[in-house]
């Protein structure tokens, strides 16, 4: 009832040549064992293993195992193929395509369908510096949606850049990241929140939408929408096009100090802001603690142009440039318009919890 060969050999089916160095097979139950430098070979794929057992319809896979076919090369240690159109994979899976690599502890594949099915420890690597994680993926074609502790992390020469969000979207043929809700983005020299992230353009581009925050140490920055743009994963500049309002504190009295305008450009180097311009219809309110008479002296500047210097991040020093209008004005420490909002807010502040 059993046939078998011991020292090396092939066998042929309808769909397959398979090579193997032990095989056996029982006429009875019509399962075949190949054991040892297992190679299959057929039309559409070709599958290399320690341990593969065929049954009228399935493969079994046991140990590690390759499987390639012309778009993907996946690697496996347990699972199964039925008919070629279903595949599900157990204990680890590492799937490789010509633009990403997946690992994760399960796979379930639907040929037919082009639908994947990946569950627990995800990771998505999309190049040697960016990174994907989270509990299940779902791909079907060009689509991938990621749940359950979602990250995203930017490597680059000196620092990382962590993104969190409660779901991640991608759309490989619009070049297009998306990220939902409870975002946090966390690094050395950055720290943010919103409702909404997109990466575009290979992801060197990241749109924050939905009440975007940016702090850049103590500085808080709020706009319709905030663009920075990376190169290398690397921070090179930044853009608010619409209602930027900066918020940083005063280092001797408990006032922040404003500027607010029409838009914003900043620009980094090091992965560290470096200067930040805030063009058309500017406004700057600064508080001031003077020496001798132990005074507060807020200063209300209106300009076109305002330059903002940093270094590590710090405000070093704040530039007004062009069409200048400016008032000073002291006044007690106990001035009751020191607790009026229009005396130390410019309209549209709004200082957030980090």
């Amino acid at each position: 009832n059993d046939i078998s060969y011991l020292k090396g050999g092939k066998v042929q089916n309808e769909d397959y040549q398979i090579e193997s160095k032990l095989f056996y097979h029982n006429t009875n139950s019509k399962i075949s064992n190949f054991k040892e430098t297992v190679k299959i070979n057929g039309d559409d794929l070709q599958i290399s293993g320690k341990n593969i057992i065929f049954t009228n319809d399935t493969i079994i896979f046991q140990g590690p195992t390759v499987i390639q076919t012309d778009e993907l090369i996946i690697n496996c240690i347990n699972g199964y193929s039925k008919k070629s159109h279903k595949l599900e994979l157990f204990d680890f899976v590492e799937l490789n395509s010509h633009n990403q690599r997946i690992k994760a502890q399960y796979l379930n594949r639907n040929v037919k369908k082009n639908h994947n099915y990946f569950e627990k420890n995800i990771e998505i690597q999309v190049d040697t510096s960016t990174y994907i994680y989270g509990d299940q993926l779902n791909q079907i074609d060009n689509q991938s949606n990621v749940t359950g502790n979602c990250i995203v992390v930017l490597y680059n020469n000196n620092d990382s850049t962590t993104i969190s969000g409660e779901e991640i979207n991608i759309d490989e043929k619009k070049d297009i990241l998306e990220i939902k809700n409870n975002i946090l983005m966390r690094g050395t020299n950055i720290a943010g929140k919103c409702e909404k992230m997109q990466f575009k353009n290979q992801y060197t581009t990241i749109h924050m939408m939905s009440e975007p925050i940016l702090w850049l140490d103590q500085s808080q920055l709020t706009g319709k929408e905030i663009i920075l743009q990376t190169m290398g994963n690397n921070l090179d500049s930044l853009t608010i096009d619409k209602n930027p309002f900066i918020i940083y504190p005063n280092d001797s009295i408990p006032y922040h100090n404003q500027i607010k305008g029409k838009s914003l450009r900043g620009k980094f180097k090091n992965g560290q802001i470096e200067h930040i311009d805030i063009l058309g219809n500017g406004q700057l309110k600064s508080f001031t603690l003077e020496d001798q008479s132990n005074k507060i002296n807020i200063n209300n500047t209106n300009s076109s142009s305002i330059r903002m210097n940093f270094i590590k991040n710090d405000i070093k020093k704040v530039i007004c440039k062009r069409s200048i209008e400016s008032n000073n004005r002291d006044f007690e420490q106990n001035d009751p318009l020191l607790l009026d909002k229009k005396t130390i807010y410019l309209e549209g502040f709004n200082l957030k919890k980090r």
